[in-house]
């Protein structure tokens, strides 16, 4: 039989190996973004996580405000999210991958922002930019279509040209249409172009 000192050895092992394995979790979780649970948070305080996406399509806008490729779709970005504001349907999502959700000055930015561009819903921001590296986006504008159980249907670019009088190809909303009759998109993903998330500090 195992003596009460040998048990009392074993006990404290296997706490300290317990505690290590939690640190050290935290620790790679700090210094990549991805391990931790996707989040976002929105400019008025709502929390979204990635499993309470599912239940609609979902459209996630990931976008920047100091991105000048972003600007020339403010006004395709709201005349989208507007299209479906009251659909029961498809939720439309902006989020902002590069704020810091703990920064008073940038969530007053993000919040003026919708305001002139006269955005209907709020800006969320992806917190530690774990939701944009969970989709692979890595850069500003970028797409992603889940359908109603969170799959990932769409992503890439909006569309196929930074100026609205030149687009040919309409990928996104192309891409909702599809899945709202009940059928997959022709494209599941294309080739974004824009600006570098990691350079929009």
């Amino acid at each position: 039989m195992m003596s009460t000192q040998r048990t009392a050895q074993l006990g404290a092992a296997t706490a300290c190996i317990i505690l290590l394995t939690s640190l050290g979790l935290i620790a790679r979780q700090s210094q990549h973004p991805s391990l931790q649970e996707p989040k976002l948070v929105a400019t008025n305080g709502q929390v979204r996580s990635i499993n309470e996406l599912r239940g609609k399509t979902t459209v996630l806008l990931f976008t920047s405000i100091l991105c000048p490729v972003c600007r020339d779709y403010n006004e395709r970005f709201v005349r989208f999210e507007r299209q479906y504001a009251k659909s029961a349907d498809v939720q439309v999502l902006v989020v902002n991958s590069r704020a810091n959700v703990h920064d008073p000055e940038t969530i007053g930015a993000l919040r003026a922002n919708a305001h002139a561009i006269g955005q209907p819903g709020t800006t969320w921001v992806d917190v530690a930019g774990a939701m944009a590296a969970n989709y692979g986006a890595t850069m500003t504008p970028f797409v992603v279509v889940l359908d109603s159980a969170g799959n990932v249907q769409y992503r890439g670019r909006f569309d196929d040209n930074r100026a609205a009088a030149l687009v040919l190809n309409r990928d996104c909303e192309d891409a909702v249409r599809a899945i709202l009759a009940g059928r997959e998109p022709l494209k599941h993903s294309t080739q974004a172009f824009g600006c570098d998330m990691s350079a929009l500090k």
